[in-house]
């Protein structure tokens, strides 16, 4: 329970990344992640800037 704790919305929960296109599809979904974990954490574990750079 403690590891999906979120202390500053005092609620236990999950974290997903996901980016969605103008037209509602789901273009990349990361997750999920123990809610202790910040956004930056989430950013880095997906290397979605390394799939970016890939196919730009």
């Amino acid at each position: 329970q403690q590891i999906c704790y979120n202390g500053w919305k005092h609620k236990h929960c999950l974290k997903y990344y996901a980016i969605v296109t103008p037209d509602g599809l789901i273009s990349h979904l990361f997750g999920p992640i123990d809610g202790q974990r910040n956004d930056s954490f989430l950013w880095c574990e997906s290397n979605l800037l390394v799939t970016l750079q890939k196919y730009a």
